[in-house]
């Protein structure tokens, strides 16, 4: 998979610094699709708790999510222009100078049980800015992340819950900044060779949620993801990679699903310890409609329109999603539009171990979005 991305990223060269994104891991096709919200509560939903561990205290019987996969680039609108394209040295840069490009991969396998859940995931990012033809530099951010989660919950009355994740990160990247002495001996399979430094991490997430029961089941959830930032210990290269900074996350969301249908969205506000973003970009929302097995979504990830859809194809489920990020300091400085596409399955069983849908209908098995 990182191949696949490094493949990705190499048909073009950035032209500006993204260092103002708000990036961040753990995100899907579903979430993008309903402007970033990540509805909880979900009793089938296996992976919910990798943002929220109190979500698994309203987990029903065993749920698997068999895999979750992930690709997205902005890079989707100029793929003739540079079809074929391949990094040989310093010339290659001539025709990418004020080209902007970035991809992002996940994926992801999820168990859980009632107050139980265990995970894997596999995710990378990567990007590059290309200035100063004279004097060629070619500065890049790679990001992968190969890491254990458990979490664990207890319930908190009759509809509150508080649930601690505990993580082992490894991380590959970082920034890198390279010279023309350098670029002019790479290629597409030496590039990403140059980022050596790797490290472990141990970071722990914690989250309390309060669902209410009847109709659209209200969810207000409190989200803590790496308290108190997770940092690496080096284990190859020359320095350890950046510690992963802390996100504390206030969302409201509801669920209500009905025969052949259901609707669900929320409204999130993200990253509330960051003083140094503006609170355009942390504010989310969204909406999705489910119609038999077809899902159709809307939202707003900080401040620009987002759609996204779903179609279930019984043995797997296919996502895709159109959103904005903002690179700049505000909303409106410097949108980036991108595309992420995503493939998946899931299976969940009641407590008798029968697969079943989110209604206790008998079934074969369940995908989820």
């Amino acid at each position: 998979m990182v191949r696949l991305a490094t493949a990705l990223i190499l048909t073009l060269i950035l032209s500006t610094a993204n260092a103002a994104e708000m990036f961040q891991f753990g995100e899907t096709p579903r979430s993008y699709g309903m402007g970033g919200v990540r509805v909880g509560g979900s009793p089938h939903d296996a992976s919910a708790f990798l943002w929220n561990p109190a979500n698994l205290t309203y987990q029903k019987g065993m749920n698997w999510d068999f895999f979750s996969i992930g690709i997205g680039s902005n890079a989707y609108d100029k793929y003739e222009r540079f079809q074929g394209f391949e990094f040989h040295g310093l010339e290659s840069l001539d025709e990418l100078y004020g080209e902007f490009v970035q991809t992002d991969f996940q994926g992801v396998s999820a168990f859980t049980l009632p107050f139980f859940g265990v995970a894997v995931y596999d995710q990378g990012y990567l990007s590059a800015i290309a200035h100063n033809p004279a004097f060629p530099v070619l500065d890049m951010t790679f990001l992968h992340d190969y890491a254990l989660a458990v979490g664990a919950s207890i319930p908190l009355g009759p509809e509150g819950s508080f649930g601690v994740n505990f993580k082992r990160i490894t991380r590959r990247g970082g920034p890198l900044q390279l010279g023309a002495s350098v670029l002019d001996n790479l290629d597409n399979n030496t590039i990403l060779d140059q980022f050596e430094n790797e490290g472990i991490g141990y970071g722990i997430d914690a989250g309390l949620m309060m669902r209410a029961d009847g109709p659209f089941h209200p969810t207000v959830s409190l989200a803590w993801q790496d308290i108190g930032s997770t940092s690496f210990v080096k284990t190859k290269g020359t320095a350890p990679p950046e510690r992963i900074k802390d996100n504390l996350t206030l969302g409201l969301a509801f669920e209500q699903e009905i025969p052949l249908a259901g609707i669900a969205g929320g409204i999130e506000y993200r990253h509330i310890t960051d003083t140094d973003e503006q609170l355009g970009k942390k504010i989310h929302m969204g909406l999705e409609v489910s119609l038999a097995n077809i899902d159709l979504r809307a939202g707003f990830y900080q401040g620009y329109p987002t759609y996204g859809a779903a179609i279930d194809l019984w043995l797997l489920e296919v996502n895709a999603a159109m959103y904005t990020v903002e690179r700049g300091a505000y909303p409106g400085q410097t949108p980036d539009k991108r595309v992420q596409i995503g493939i998946g399955m899931n299976f969940s069983f009641d407590p008798d171990f029968k697969i079943t849908d989110e209604s206790g209908r008998k079934r074969r098995f369940k995908q989820r979005r």
